[in-house]
């Protein structure tokens, strides 16, 4: 049978929800930023340009597969540089 939604329940706010999801995803977030730095000097070692390796790491959320790629994107542009 329908109940009437009662009116005196607290809801929490969408601040108060937010803060407790940005509490709670800080520890992935900590562990991830060595990873995000390590990724940007290689992509920028490498050749890449700022903009391809932020598309890139928007894009292309792959792990250690955007690391094998930046690395063989940076060998192609030397290979191509001979010829």
């Amino acid at each position: 049978m329908y109940k009437e939604p009662n009116e005196d329940l607290v809801t929490p706010s969408t601040a108060g929800l937010f803060a407790r999801g940005a509490l709670e995803a800080f520890p992935l977030i900590l562990a991830a930023t060595p990873f995000a730095i390590l990724y940007g000097a290689l992509a920028l070692n490498n050749g890449l340009s700022f903009i391809a390796a932020l598309s890139m790491s928007i894009f292309v959320f792959a792990g250690a597969s955007q690391f094998v790629a930046v690395t063989l994107v940076g060998k192609v542009r030397r290979c191509s540089l001979l010829f």
